[in-house]
């Protein structure tokens, strides 16, 4: 139920994005004002719009690529809010209220006057009928927990937790259809938690704590999604018109993320998206907007990879089109050198960089913003490992090191590019986990003696993961009769998410557990900093191999190897 941006690969929400021009050059959509800041005022309501339990605005200098001039603007009771900007920055906004889903704007100060804009966010989709709801505590001592919620003879969910006094926020799972963790939205008290929802904070007295959410009553009406969406502003028309658009993407962000979150293998289409985007594209009133468009088109799955080589081709590498939520440079340069859906994640950014080592290269000094850049390099960094050409790898990396050590995700990038991992050859640690099917039955290290097995760390939300599933089932199917076994150790909000995907076209039918919504022991014990990871462990409960020489194809080359030498050593 988190947001992509919590689930890596997921990677990162769709929403809602302003953009004041199609192209640097344009200078004919705001008034020039010769000052140093302007004001930006109006009121932020919700779906039914009005005022909404709490409300908040984070906004972030866009070219800093760091937290210096970061504000966090509270909307009031009423829904009214003030920001003053700096006219030489461009800004990301992100804009978040209590039950509703988050929307980010990308605001251009540097072409702006004072201006009011008054914005309503959409509720979010509530399930009517949840299979699982989990709830996850943060209490006054700094600690955190993870509980599931029982079925109630009523219909609702509770859990009672024994818990000291004192203040406790919490969140919800699996009460959303967007796979987000979210504030109960009949609580009385909020507090941001900084990634675009709430907690709901409550008082505790001290001993059994009840956590109950009935989706007859708590929920808001699943009818009203999308409902509420409106701007207005007094910019002139040909802003409101770019403002229009926008808000039409963000509409077709969320519908294409609701569509997908239903879809448990590739290829991720939305269709609907690809005819709206199309449409856009043809119709006449649009004609100034056609980069714009063509920058947003990136965003909606399906698109063929001739698309991405337009748009690398079509965008100046320094335009903040670029910076446009959901659309990435760096998935354009490896989306264009793809020449089939065959080809391994990481061969068709290799396929294209040197290709496009100029406009590589001028996106690296020319482009405003220090995040695109760096997920440019840990990208050309990544693919390059992948394929073991160790230099470009090497290259890229120590750039990432040297320049962008300031920006948001610098440590996140550089544990992909390095990740600690167990050391080969050494014991791997002890584990104990269930089994998804028997509860009856747990798997340890005792387990797999005698047996070369593969500790494989995934979600059904991984589409890594999903790739490799072609890879997992061939290498099973090899060696399983050689002494070859797989522990699949999901890391999904619930079971359920895990059997409703092996229904489908991977039947998986080998060992599994689940790592109780990311909390068991095993994710610190194995280092597990993502998804997907994998170690291959030996006979002895050593560790053989882990990282690149584990994943895909490599898979059973690693062990064709073991298997060889083995057999090798016995006759």
């Amino acid at each position: 139920m988190l947001l992509s941006a919590l689930k890596p690969y997921t990677i990162f929400m769709s929403l809602l994005v302003f953009l004041s021009a199609c192209s640097p050059a344009d200078k004919s959509i705001f008034i020039e004002q010769n000052t140093s800041q302007i004001t930006i005022t109006g009121e932020i309501t919700g779906y039914d719009h009005q005022p909404m339990a709490q409300a908040i605005i984070e906004v972030t200098p866009l070219v800093s690529g760091s937290d210096k001039n970061f504000q966090q603007i509270n909307v009031d009771t009423s829904g009214a809010y003030s920001a003053i900007l700096d006219k030489n920055q461009r800004y990301l906004l992100m804009v978040a209220g209590v039950g509703h889903m988050p929307m980010k704007l990308l605001l251009d100060a540097t072409e702006l006057s004072d201006a009011n804009l008054d914005l309503s966010l959409d509720a979010i989709t509530y399930l009517t009928a949840p299979e699982t709801v989990a709830v996850k505590l943060l209490t006054a001592d700094g600690s955190q927990a993870s509980h599931a919620l029982e079925v109630q003879d009523d219909g609702s969910f509770a859990a009672t937790i024994a818990l000291d006094a004192g203040e406790v926020k919490y969140q919800l799972r699996g009460i959303s259809k967007a796979k987000m963790s979210i504030e109960n939205p009949r609580a009385s008290s909020f507090e941001y938690d900084n990634g675009g929802n709430f907690y709901s904070v409550i008082e505790h007295k001290g001993g059994n704590l009840v956590i109950r959410y009935n989706p007859a009553i708590d929920a808001i009406n699943a009818e009203s999604l999308l409902a509420g969406q409106q701007i207005s502003s007094s910019f002139a028309a040909k802003q409101n018109k770019d403002l229009t658009l926008m808000a039409q993407y963000n509409r077709l962000l969320i519908e294409q993320r609701l569509y997908l979150s239903d879809i448990q293998r590739p290829p991720f289409v939305y269709p609907e998206g690809l005819e709206t985007i199309k449409a856009w594209q043809a119709d006449p009133q649009y004609a100034e907007q056609a980069q714009l468009l063509l920058a947003m088109s990136t965003a909606i799955h399906g698109q063929p990879y001739s698309l991405f080589q337009q748009t690398l081709a079509e965008i100046a590498s320094e335009s903040w089109l670029w910076s446009l939520p959901e659309v990435s440079f760096a998935t354009s340069l490896r989306l264009a050198g793809m020449t089939s859906d065959e080809l391994e994640y990481h061969q068709g950014i290799i396929n294209q960089a040197d290709t496009l080592d100029q406009k590589v290269q001028h996106f690296l000094s020319d482009n405003p913003n220090d995040d695109a850049k760096a997920e440019l390099l840990m990208i050309l960094a990544y693919s390059y490992r992948r394929g073991e050409m160790y230099e470009q790898y090497d290259k890229y990396y120590q750039m990432l090191l040297a320049d962008y050590a300031h920006v948001k995700n610098f440590e996140r990038f550089k544990t992909i590019l390095q990740p600690k991992s167990l050391p080969i050859g050494q014991p791997s640690p002890e584990f104990a986990i269930k089994d998804i099917t028997d509860p009856d039955t747990s798997y340890n290290k005792a387990s797999f003696a005698n047996k070369v097995y593969l500790l494989d760390f995934w979600a059904t939300w991984c589409v890594p993961c999903i790739k490799e599933m072609p890879d997992l089932h061939q290498a099973y199917s090899k060696y399983n009769d050689k002494g070859f076994e797989i522990l699949s150790l999901s890391a999904d909000d619930s079971i359920a998410d895990i059997k409703k995907f092996r229904q489908g076209d991977w039947a998986m039918p080998w060992k599994h557990g689940f790592l109780d919504d990311r909390k068991h022991p095993m994710i610190k014990d194995y280092m597990v900093f993502g998804y997907p990871v994998a170690y291959l462990i030996d006979e002895n409960g050593a560790v053989l191999a882990s990282g690149d020489k584990v994943r895909g194809k490599r898979l059973s080359k690693t062990l064709s190897i073991y298997f060889d030498k083995k057999n090798a050593a016995k006759g």
